[in-house]
């Protein structure tokens, strides 16, 4: 299984939304409150992580994204952001970039990127 390149950022990401799958089935009774039950035992996480790269970083993920994880068909390790424990992690979508700043003009590597990337832990 791949993980997550070395010379991409590990940590410190900002405006991290961290949600987990409901596992409950709701069953409304005739009379009286709901029931309720687990539908299974494991919970995917889905994770929303602003990345900010470099444009030279910005290469390094798309040839991780596109060629390693198959265009985000395979999952990868990485570090969870919450207790920094291993985790196996899976593309939700393909990222959209937004270009923030080019300050030179002349070289790819010094344009600013960023991202929000969606992913799920799996169980």
């Amino acid at each position: 299984m791949a993980a997550w390149p070395a010379s991409l950022p590990q940590q410190g990401f900002m405006n991290i939304t961290d949600t987990r799958q409901t596992v409950l089935a709701r069953s409304s009774m005739d009379q009286g409150a709901p029931k309720v039950r687990k539908k299974y035992t494991a919970a995917v996480r889905n994770l929303d992580i602003k990345m900010l790269l470099n444009g030279t970083q910005r290469a390094t993920f798309d040839t991780f994204y596109i060629t390693t994880t198959e265009e985000g068909s395979n999952s990868f390790t990485w570090t969870d952001p919450v207790d920094d424990s291993g985790i196996t992690c899976r593309f939700v979508e393909p990222p959209a970039w937004k270009l923030l700043s080019n300050s030179d003009g002349s070289s790819t590597a010094t344009r600013m990127w960023e991202s929000m990337m969606k992913l799920e832990i799996l169980p």
